[in-house]
Order: structure tokens, then C-alpha cells, then sequence
């Protein structure tokens, strides 16, 4: 058995999602993509157009949001019936490491782009949402130190 091949960094993140891709029908089980960056690419062209504003959106919740409140921030930002975006979110589940709470894995939680606009529409989630608990306060805070507004 070769260590150094089972120990490199990401291919356990690789099988689980070309596991998924294959499962969900997205790739074919006698073609493997040559790499995670390849992988990536062909799940991207699957998933809804919209897939880098969902991550991002993950990626800019302080803690892993809970998928009632990311459906509803998803719906602020990208101003769309809700029954689309839960559809689009349910989509999306099979490259996320939890879908309740909504929790990125590996690459893709390296996903670089300014997070200042979700920070924005998360702290106006707080900032709107009834019986706010203490943490929903420390929420709001933390966004809009973030935001652009």
C-alpha cells in the first residue's frame, strides 16, 4: 500500500465528492476526472449558476448557518421566488460536508471573492429578524463590522 498516495492532501476530499458526483448522476462511473481542480470544474458546470453566491454566502456566516436562515438571506440577496432557491440550495447539498447546518468542505471553502456584499446581507437578516437572542445581537455585530455598508 502506498502511504504517500492515501495520505495526500485533498484525495480523501476527492473520493467523497466524485462519490457524490456519481451518486448524483453528474459524472459518469467510468470517467474520473484527473484532478480536484477538474473535478471541481465539472461539478461547477452541473450545479446552478449561482453556486459561487451560495458559497460565499456560507463561507461569510460566522458559524455554519442553519438552512432556514440561509434560505431566507439566499432569497435577500438573489432576489428570486423562494421555491427556486430552496431548489437550487437542495442542489447544491451534495458538495456541502452538512446540509443542516450548511457546513463547506475542502476546496471549497477556499473560494476567494470580497465577502463584504453577504456580510451586508447577513447583518440585514439580523437586523430585520424578529425576537432577536442575545447571539443573533453578536451576529449582527460581527456583519456589520464585515459589511460594505
Amino acid at each position: 500500500m502506498d502511504v504517500h498516495r492515501i495520505g495526500r492532501p485533498g484525495s480523501w476530499f476527492f473520493v467523497d465528492q466524485l462519490a457524490r458526483a456519481v451518486d448524483a448522476g453528474i459524472i459518469p462511473p467510468d470517467r474520473i476526472p484527473c484532478g480536484i481542480k477538474d473535478l471541481m470544474d465539472d461539478l461547477c458546470l452541473a450545479l446552478p449558476q449561482r453556486l459561487p453566491i451560495y458559497l460565499l454566502l456560507i463561507k461569510a456566516s460566522r458559524q455554519p448557518p442553519p438552512l432556514p436562515f440561509f434560505l431566507a438571506v439566499s432569497q435577500l440577496i438573489v432576489r428570486e421566488n423562494i421555491q427556486i432557491v430552496e431548489r437550487e440550495v437542495e442542489a447544491i447539498g451534495i458538495i456541502l460536508k452538512t446540509a443542516d447546518p450548511l457546513t463547506l468542505c475542502g476546496s471549497w471553502a477556499d473560494i476567494e471573492g470580497d465577502l463584504s456584499p453577504y456580510h451586508t446581507a447577513w447583518a440585514e437578516f439580523y437586523k430585520t429578524k424578529r425576537r432577536k437572542t442575545p447571539q443573533d445581537v453578536v451576529e449582527l455585530a460581527y456583519h456589520l463590522a464585515h459589511s460594505s455598508k
